[in-house]
């Protein structure tokens, strides 16, 4: 596996270039000759394309999100191939947009028919909005609460082997009334990871872990007024996709856990504990050298820059001994 931290090959010639598996940071491929050259499963997030001739490259399961590929001869087919074409720039100028993850019935809109919604309780049906024209999700006016869910199977998109830092996006627009609960579950039903969105707020983030299996959307409808059709609570535009690549918001994250985040108006105890290092200044894996940032995962493993030591360690949670999961040679 190739990674560049960045790359400036533009103007270059660099037919039948193998990039298989390549991960990279920022890498301008800018008017270059990148005729039958192989991305397959190789993370393009952010590249620079421009005018590149792209003849027969292929792009097979690779990351192409918010790749610039304006006045490029990039296909329709090529894109199609992609793992993720999620806001990246195409050649007609327009943004790229993967597959919704949430299927919200048929594009008919006046329809009972809710797609792969599960009805919990209560009536709701699909109709066009009095505002706006678009079609929304609506509480029935003789009902005062509504839920409804919907499962997502994560291994038939998303491999945790190839891309481990990945996060779930989900985007909607809804009113006073409706709640939204996105819970990562195992494959025995435990429960990793758990986060909630409110009407005041417009998307929500899940960072992937692997024993993740099943993403459940659960949505839930309150009557917040009176049983006027107006006050009425409804939700639209509901969509989810993929983040593929935060790994440099992990290795850039400051104090943070999920789903916890530490507020700066936590209190704290007056006496902490060691959870790394503590055995001095040096660079066995027990300890620490100049440690720079941290990032804490869902299982309260903590993961640290050691600057010194040219290296990045993990400790689990009352470890006495820390793993170097990069770098250190």
């Amino acid at each position: 596996m190739y990674i560049f931290r960045s790359g400036e090959f533009s103007s270059a010639w660099m037919p039948y270039t193998n990039f298989v598996g390549t991960r990279r940071m920022i890498v301008n491929f800018d008017k270059t000759h990148l005729s039958m050259s192989i991305f397959r499963h190789a993370n393009a997030k952010d590249t620079q394309f421009y005018r590149s001739n792209l003849d027969a490259v292929d792009f097979n399961r690779a990351n192409l999100q918010k790749a610039n590929f304006t006045k490029t001869n990039i296909t329709k087919s090529q894109l199609r191939s992609a793992l993720s074409i999620q806001n990246a720039q195409l050649p007609d100028e327009t943004l790229g947009r993967d597959l919704n993850l949430i299927d919200n019935g048929p594009a008919t809109c006046n329809s009972s028919l809710l797609g792969k919604w599960k009805l919990i309780t209560g009536k709701i049906v699909r109709m066009i909005s009095n505002i706006d024209n678009n079609c929304v999700f609506i509480l029935q006016s003789f009902d005062n609460k509504a839920l409804m869910l919907q499962h997502i199977n994560l291994s038939q998109v998303w491999d945790s082997h190839l891309w481990p830092y990945s996060q779930a996006i989900l985007f909607i627009q809804m009113t006073n009334g409706v709640s939204i609960q996105l819970s990562g579950i195992s494959k025995n039903g435990k429960i990793i990871n758990q986060r909630n969105l409110s009407f005041i707020e417009e998307n929500i983030t899940m960072r992937l872990h692997n024993e993740m299996h099943i993403l459940e959307i659960l949505v839930e409808f309150n009557i917040y007024s009176n049983k006027t059709q107006m006050n009425k609570s409804w939700c639209k535009d509901m969509e989810m996709f993929i983040d593929y690549d935060i790994e440099s918001e992990f290795l850039q994250t400051p104090i943070r856990g999920t789903p916890t985040e530490i507020y700066p108006t936590a209190r704290w105890q007056q006496n902490g504990s060691i959870v790394a290092g503590g055995n001095g200044r040096n660079n066995r894996l027990d300890q620490l050298s100049k440690p720079y940032g941290l990032y804490i995962d869902n299982d309260q493993t903590v993961y640290i820059a050691d600057t010194s030591n040219h290296r990045i360690v993990s400790w689990k949670l009352n470890a006495t001994i820390g793993e170097l999961v990069a770098g250190g040679i």
